[in-house]
């Protein structure tokens, strides 16, 4: 499966994320790719998804029976030549005949320019109580879109 193509700023930096689930599915797989107009051609930038245990380098695949896991990258647009990403998905391969099909499930895909954050004039309004040591309320008001938040202990 191959998205649309998401129109990029050279030196941004994007977040690329997706939810995967396999069953049965070896070589299951996500990539970030990126269109260089100077040579005309789709370049891999970044695999979203982890190695596969004891396989080659060239396999980064989820495991071939997964739960529901976040895979999430930042790309930055190595240089001008670069105008576009897209995502590229592939489902893999049934790993047992005696098991049945392969299953591959993706949800949640998404890609944020995080250069833009905050950029809209609108904020986000975050306030905490310290209910104990390890343990916050925390209320967030979201109208500025997306954000990160860090939590960091000292």
């Amino acid at each position: 499966m191959v998205s649309n193509e998401i129109t990029v700023e050279t030196e941004s930096k994007y977040l690329f994320t997706l939810e995967a689930k396999t069953n049965n599915a070896l070589g299951t797989h996500a990539k970030i790719q990126g269109y260089d107009a100077s040579e005309k051609t789709w370049k891999d930038l970044v695999f979203l998804t982890s190695e596969l245990e004891g396989q080659s380098a060239s396999t980064l695949s989820i495991k071939p029976s997964s739960d529901w896991t976040v895979y999430s990258k930042v790309v930055t647009i190595p240089n001008s030549n670069i105008a576009k990403l897209r995502y590229v998905i592939n489902a893999g391969t049934v790993v047992d005949q005696s098991l049945g099909n392969a299953v591959s499930l993706v949800r949640k895909v998404g890609v944020y320019n995080l250069n833009n954050i905050g950029d809209n004039g609108r904020d986000t309004k975050l306030d905490f109580v310290k209910i104990n040591p390890t343990k916050y309320q925390v209320n967030i008001v979201n109208n500025g879109g997306p954000f990160v938040l860090i939590c960091a202990g000292i």
